[in-house]
């Protein structure tokens, strides 16, 4: 993130974090897993804290106006949320047609990330025994080289 926003761009997301109402708004999903959350009942707030997150702007070290987009506010919250967001990028909204890249997609995004873990329950389990990563990274794995290959 760090090679695309520079510091500046890190800098406002993290003061964006630090804000009372995201980090108020943000806790009661923070511990939760995206196999077992009941995605619909937090709609809303997934999409408010992913627009919020692709809302930031800041300028840059040549003053140029730049802004987070849709790849970066999904990291975000998965640095925030490891167990319940999954990472996304502009090859993966292509190929979900997630192609607007807001809060509404990624929401839509993350129910089919549900579904793909509960049809792939056991072999996700085995690979998290195996190499000892999260699901939702493994399923980021398989993302990156469904729509990159």
């Amino acid at each position: 993130m760090q090679r695309t926003l520079g510091y500046v761009g890190i800098e406002a997301i993290y003061k964006k974090i630090k804000e009372k109402r995201f980090a108020d708004r943000i806790e009661p999903v923070r511990k939760e897993s995206l196999k077992l959350i009941k995605l619909e009942e937090q709609k809303g707030l997934i999409v408010d804290l992913f627009d919020k997150i692709a809302g930031v702007s800041f300028k840059s070290k040549n003053r140029k106006d730049r802004y987070v987009g849709s790849t970066t506010s999904s990291k975000v919250l998965h640095l925030c949320c490891p167990d319940l967001f999954v990472m996304w990028d502009a090859d993966m909204r292509n190929g979900y047609e997630k192609w607007e890249g807001n809060g509404k997609d990624y929401f839509q995004f993350l129910k089919d990330m549900q579904k793909l873990w509960n049809a792939l329950n056991e072999t996700i389990e085995e690979l998290q025994r195996k190499y000892g990563k999260r699901a939702t990274r493994l399923i980021d794995e398989y993302n990156w080289i469904e729509f990159h290959e």
